[in-house]
């Protein structure tokens, strides 16, 4: 995102002297309501902003799980940005990833004023959730000849309208000096531009995608929106102002946005909670979950691939699973939240677990809670108990929830009280529900649940 410019063009560029001046930073909570007020290339549908209601999150990805929608890439605008990028890193910001707090910089080199954000990364049911690279194509390409394995991009999803055009191989990309033909650009979805209109028409989803687009659709003309079209045979449905309950709301926004999921696995009496250490940080234990792919778009298919790689127990995508328990961790506004989603399974107490050769459990063990855990005798590096749980914040939430669904009465723990001090009037003896992590004031956690509050 450079600024207003005519898509492709080369313009004559002498590098300036001075390094680029900041004149606006901005987080990327900022970043993410400019998208959603995008509005469509030359406004071509009136008042429709194609990311209006899309999850919009800042996020590492595996370069290599990138796709291109445009075959070309200009020398001089990887010149261009490789010196940028030198330029940046002097000031402290890696223009191939860009932080939470600085997503949105607005900056000023020699006569050239301009904006910097990461990459924009689309995924869409259109194109079977591939990621999609929309916007920063040259700066992608930088990450790959240096050999970069990830970088952070702006990744989108759920738009209102398809991409205009279509993914292509990175074998398609070329390097050149000057700008191709139209038709050496890309490949286009919608060929003539009037498709765009007709594919609105195919079925009540692409209608209801579309509408989600409008601030306020009630003001437009059917007919004149999908002008020569018959839609007599399909029910439009205008939206309508939320009566959903605060926390059913915040259950879905948060199934939507997710980041990693997994499983609580507990014996058969729930009476142990079967936890495991990795290769990478053996003396950490922790629930099985992992991080969400990027064409995963349901919790449970995420959840049931990483109980596949670790434990090697195959469920299959299609098995039915209870409501999970969802934990929030939102840090303090500083990043985007994250979002952990556990499911609940029970397995035999005695059942052998085989563990895959590939996977990154190093061992299992069932603990009777977390007093087992945490009261272990110290490790002579260990500083703190809370250096003994892996993905720390949310797992220590976790085996208190646990705690909670054992004994159904609070439970002091040892070691971490003062990172999960709470107990829940009225919670029910599940591990279900939504609990939102935030630091107050003095920096002790505060716990918002679907039961009430709680603090230390």
């Amino acid at each position: 995102m450079r600024g207003p410019r005519k898509e492709g063009q080369v313009e004559t560029f002498v590098f300036p002297v001075n390094p680029p001046e900041v004149l606006e930073t901005q987080g990327f909570e900022y970043l993410s309501q400019k998208i959603k007020n995008v509005n469509l290339l030359n406004d071509s549908i009136n008042g429709l902003n194609p990311y209006r209601q899309s999850s919009i999150v800042l996020q590492k990805v595996k370069i290599d799980d990138l796709f291109p929608c445009v075959k070309y890439v200009l020398n001089q605008n990887l010149d261009i940005q490789r010196k940028l990028r030198e330029q940046f890193l002097a000031q402290g910001v890696d223009t191939l990833n860009m932080s939470y707090d600085q997503a949105f910089i607005r900056y000023r080199w020699g006569d050239v004023e301009s904006i910097l954000t990461p990459p924009l990364v689309e995924v869409s049911e259109d194109d079977g959730f591939i990621p999609i690279i929309t916007d920063g194509l040259h700066r992608v390409t930088i990450a790959k000849m240096l050999g970069m394995e990830e970088m952070t991009v702006v990744l989108v999803r759920d738009t209102a309208v398809p991409l205009a055009v279509l993914p292509v191989s990175w074998d398609q990309v070329k390097p050149v000096d000057t700008v191709p033909s139209t038709k050496g650009k890309r490949d286009m979805r919608f060929e003539p531009s009037e498709d765009m209109f007709r594919w609105f028409g195919l079925n009540e989803r692409n209608i209801q995608r579309l509408i989600g687009g409008f601030e306020d659709f009630s003001g437009y003309s059917y007919t004149a929106l999908f002008r020569n079209l018959n839609l007599d045979d399909i029910e439009i449905k205008e939206p309508q102002p939320s009566e959903l309950p605060y926390w059913e709301e915040r259950r879905r926004k948060y199934l939507k946005e997710y980041t990693s999921a997994g499983f609580l696995i507990t014996d058969m009496d729930g009476q142990a909670i079967l936890l495991g250490s990795q290769y990478e940080a053996p003396t950490r234990w922790g629930p099985f979950a992992g991080r969400r792919e990027l064409w995963e778009n349901d919790p449970k298919v995420t959840a049931t691939r990483e109980l596949a790689e670790e434990l090697g127990i195959d469920l299959g995508f299609d098995t039915e699973l209870d409501s999970p328990l969802i934990l929030v961790d939102k840090h303090d506004g500083q990043r985007r939240p994250s979002v952990g989603v556990l499911y609940h399974k029970k397995i035999d107490y005695d059942a052998k677990i085989v563990l895959p050769k590939d996977s990154e459990i190093r061992e299992t063990e069932w603990f009777s809670g977390s007093n087992a855990l945490m009261g272990r005798p110290y490790l002579s590096e260990e500083k703190d108990p809370f250096e003994r749980l892996w993905g720390p914040t949310l797992t220590a939430a976790a085996l208190k929830c646990f705690d909670r669904y054992k004994g159904g009465r609070w439970l002091p723990t040892l070691g971490f009280d003062r990172f999960a001090p709470w107990d829940f009037p009225g919670m029910d003896v599940s591990l279900s529900g939504v609990i939102e992590i935030s630091s107050s004031r003095d920096g002790v956690p505060r716990y918002k649940t679907t039961h009430g509050e709680a603090f230390l």
